[in-house]
């Protein structure tokens, strides 16, 4: 005679779904600060602001030109290999990294940086 019980029974249901955090809108934004200063001083260097608006010293911007790389880096680290969709913020930073890593990758912006140079008086 065979017995039910319910400790030999398998109930079969759904999984239940990888509920992964959204990502911090804070560290999101810190992380693409630097290269977005470094647009904004480059833009305000190419169209002449400097002569109203105080720019920065030409070693202020390579520190933080570096520090844009590093964060960019990290930011690509953070948040590329991730495949589930992406809020906003995330977006604008991958955005503002990526345009930097091309900028900074592309050979003339080395000449660009000199005009900058120059520009600033260095």
């Amino acid at each position: 005679m065979k017995q039910n019980n319910p400790s030999h029974v398998l109930a079969y249901q759904r999984p239940i779904p990888h509920q992964q955090s959204l990502p911090n809108p804070v560290i999101a934004t810190l992380l693409h600060l630097p290269g977005t200063c470094c647009w904004i001083i480059l833009f305000s260097a190419i169209i002449g602001v400097q002569n109203w608006l105080r720019l920065p010293s030409i070693q202020f911007v390579l520190v933080l030109w570096g520090l844009a790389v590093a964060t960019a880096i990290a930011s690509f680290v953070l948040y590329l290999p991730d495949r589930i969709a992406k809020p906003w913020y995330v977006f604008i930073n991958l955005f503002v990294n990526v345009c930097g890593i091309i900028f900074t990758l592309f050979p003339g912006s080395a000449l660009l940086f000199m005009i900058f140079s120059f520009c600033l008086g260095c």
